[in-house]
């Protein structure tokens, strides 16, 4: 597992030491279409297998025990989910598979399988 601290998701716009909000409004059933696959939190089992991204709160802390790992198709989808996901009230973090190449989110949110998909029909 590599945990960074400062890579490229931390590193200011341009140098200027600006973070640039993009103000995008997503709907619960809309951000869920931004993921191909969410499932319960397993990283504790498979820890080797996660490079975590950017700064924040460590991936086996406590806070993630019952959360879920959601995996999507681009890098711009995992960004845009990690950010609802924090909007949204929950702490999250960025998260590349190395066993299937899919860059995710690790999140808090609660794992109920019922509560994610049927947002999706």
């Amino acid at each position: 597992m590599l945990e960074t601290q400062n890579d490229e998701f931390d590193r200011p716009v341009g140098g200027h030491g600006a973070t640039i909000p993009v103000p995008i409004a997503l709907t619960e059933g809309a951000a869920n279409y931004l993921r191909h696959t969410a499932c319960r939190n397993f990283f504790r089992e498979q820890r080797d297998r996660f490079d975590i991204l950017g700064a924040g709160t460590a991936a086996d802390d406590p806070v993630f025990d019952q959360g879920t790992m959601m995996f999507c198709d681009s890098n711009a989808d995992a960004i845009l989910l990690h950010a609802f996901e924090v909007g949204s009230g929950h702490t999250a973090r960025l998260i590349y598979d190395n066993a299937e190449g899919d860059m995710g989110v690790l999140s808090s949110r609660c794992f109920l399988y019922n509560d994610l998909d049927h947002l999706r029909k």
